[in-house]
């Protein structure tokens, strides 16, 4: 029983309740009770009273002379939410009387920063070499950073293109010669490597003779014959 209420007057036991929340909360959760003490001149309790509160997210339900506090944290920031329940009885002398509540919605802990990406890598050790006139292609592989790349080559030989989209140096080679080719990758948090390569296309070989036809090789084969019959 609270100390200090007067006969056919409202109290409370306790005098407040306080609730904790996580933000994020969404479940509708029963928190909490108190009694409802009124007692009437001759020391027998009034009963007859009711509860409203006067917060939506807040529902209280009497059972006897108790009041079960039912609280719905959902949407709610971290933070305190004071709120009240009104109690009335038609023959208590300070009738209606409001019980205190708070509600604590305590932040959720940040969760951990992601770790950092890998570093930013060029994969490709060597380019191949290549041959005058016969088509050339070969792919450059990126690793780590931070996608998406982007890859610029300088020094190619004469007609040939990086295409970014395959990450693929081609083209169809129509001069021979070293050629110093320097691949650079800026990724999308603007960190960037680069990598020097050595592309040697090799001139085009001479054309075989062609192969004689069969009288060719009957004349050539009379011909030694004549030699070792008639030397001189």
């Amino acid at each position: 029983m609270q100390e200090g209420c007067p006969p056919g007057t409202i109290g409370f036991d306790p005098a407040t309740l306080e609730f904790t929340a996580e933000e994020g909360d969404t479940a509708i959760m029963t928190l909490g009770q108190f009694h409802v003490i009124n007692i009437g001149p001759p020391g027998s309790v009034l009963g007859n009273f009711s509860v409203k509160s006067l917060a939506g997210w807040v529902k209280p339900i009497p059972s006897g002379n108790l009041v079960y506090v039912r609280v719905n944290p959902s949407g709610k920031l971290a933070g305190e939410y004071p709120f009240q329940i009104e109690v009335s009885d038609p023959i208590a002398t300070n009738s209606p009387q409001y019980f205190p509540g708070k509600l604590t919605v305590i932040s959720q802990p940040e969760p951990p920063p992601p770790p950092p990406p890998p570093p930013l890598r060029i994969m490709t050790e060597s380019l191949p070499d290549g041959v005058e006139g016969v088509y050339y292609e070969a792919e450059v592989q990126v690793m780590g950073g931070t996608p998406p790349y982007f890859i610029k080559c300088t020094g190619l030989p004469p007609d040939f293109s990086f295409d970014l989209a395959n990450r693929s140096i081609s083209g169809l080679p129509s001069t021979y010669g070293e050629f110093v080719v320097v691949v650079k990758v800026i990724d999308d948090a603007d960190d960037s490597v680069e990598k020097s390569y050595m592309i040697n296309i090799e001139p085009m070989p001479e054309p075989l003779p062609p192969e004689p036809s069969w009288w060719q090789k009957v004349i050539e084969w009379l011909k030694k014959l004549f030699t070792l019959i008639w030397p001189g």
